[in-house]
């Protein structure tokens, strides 16, 4: 792939291709290698698709929308947003002293109404035209170094706030057609990958070479169009089961819906949806799942009782992510369908301790170290304090000291 792609931009330079140097120009500095990185995920993204060509062919109608780039510049609104509560936490710890002798006016109530517009601002553009690029207060003589860090501090995080806008936009008009200055780019680019794409296949037909995801297709292709195949596979599995369901790519969800027959078993856990990076789609399980729990298209049986673990932490599972998990934000309603309930007794009834059983959070700072090796200690030490005091387990309905080998 990358050799393809290298081979393409050299020929693009050597011709003085007219559209390929104006992407060059205007998002290179010195060199391609991000570009040519992008023209290298685009592809395998396309890839990933159930039909890379028809993907490739609607991807501006699809992704240049209003409702798209509406979507973006909330996104933007509310990362910036996100900052409030932090400007506001070291706006209150500043200095509420005179700004000078015989002035009312502080540090801090200066500061306040200079940024008293923004902290209640509620819009794009209100946010953008509300934030003062310079704060003009002097800070007074005689300050202790306590306040003068506070000041710092202030102004540390304030700058990175002004320099994280000049980056973005001037208004959500210019937001929109900063979008749409680069529909001829993407168009560029989308003509890179088909080319790749082309010159891929005839590599991969020459050499009899492929990719799972080729594999995958061509399994697709072979199974759509040709029937017997297709009446032969549905008549001779008598079941079809599918582990890890929330994991299923668009690619093997169509592989699957020819050759079922009423026969699908499915297991899966959207809250344990990991492959994102290789296209799997937890929306195809949750749309399954609400399908078949209220709208009766199939059997939906929830195995909501876990028979391993204490109640106590089960219960601490539950209170953070009842808190978290949603159906607009993680793609499922933890509180109403998720919530787990403990299957085993024998922790109450034999296994009751005299010390607690809640989950314990042992926090780090990872800035500056080398965060796996500050990990493992923090983690052995807790093993080895465990032992040293006679942490109990629950074995075999019988209460006993920890081993190393738990």
């Amino acid at each position: 792939k990358r050799t393809i792609i290298n081979e393409l931009f050299e020929e693009l330079y050597k011709n003085k291709d007219e559209e390929f140097l104006r992407l060059i120009d205007r998002f290179c500095f010195n060199d391609d290698e991000e570009l040519r990185t992008l023209t290298f995920k685009f592809y395998n993204y396309a890839l990933n698709e159930l039909d890379t060509d028809l993907y490739l062919d609607s991807f501006i109608d699809k992704y240049y929308t209003s409702e798209l780039i509406n979507d973006a510049v909330d996104i933007y609104t509310n990362k910036i947003k996100s900052y409030i509560p932090l400007i506001k936490t070291l706006v209150g710890d500043l200095p509420d002293v005179p700004l000078k002798k015989g002035v009312s006016d502080t540090y801090f109530s200066r500061v306040c109404e200079l940024l008293n517009s923004f902290f209640t601002a509620g819009t794009y553009n209100e946010i953008v035209s509300s934030l003062p690029e310079k704060l003009d207060v002097r800070a007074p003589n005689g300050l202790s170094e306590s306040d003068k860090k506070a000041i710092d501090d202030f102004k540390k995080e304030y700058e990175k706030l002004v320099n994280y806008l000049k980056k973005l936009p001037e208004s959500e008009d210019a937001f929109k057609e900063y979008f749409k200055e680069f529909i001829p780019y993407s168009k560029i680019l989308i003509r890179l990958v088909k080319t790749v794409d082309e010159r891929l296949k005839a590599y991969k037909a020459r050499y009899q070479i492929f990719e799972f995801n080729d594999i995958a297709k061509l399994a697709l292709n072979l199974v759509k169009t040709n029937i017997e195949v297709q009446n032969s596979l549905k008549t001779s599995l008598k079941m079809i089961m599918i582990d890890e369901y929330q994991d299923t790519s668009v690619l093997q969800e169509a592989f699957i819906n020819l050759i079922e027959n009423n026969n699908v078993y499915m297991v899966g856990d959207v809250k344990q949806s990991i492959y994102r990076f290789r296209n799997a789609r937890c929306d195809i399980f949750i749309d399954k799942y609400d399908r078949y729990k209220f709208k009766g298209e199939g059997l939906a049986i929830d195995l909501n009782k876990n028979f391993r673990s204490r109640r106590e932490v089960l219960d601490d599972i539950n209170y953070i992510f009842k808190n978290l998990m949603t159906s607009s934000f993680g793609g499922a309603s933890y509180i109403d369908d998720h919530l787990i309930e403990c299957g085993n007794t024998d922790f109450e009834e034999l296994g009751k301790l005299d010390v607690s059983s809640h989950s314990d959070f042992i926090i780090h700072n990872a800035k500056n170290v080398d965060s796996v090796e500050v990990e493992a200690n923090i983690i052995a030490r807790d093993i080895i304090d465990k032992i040293n005091n006679h942490y109990q387990v629950l074995d075999d309905k019988t209460l006993r000291d920890v081993k190393f080998s738990d």
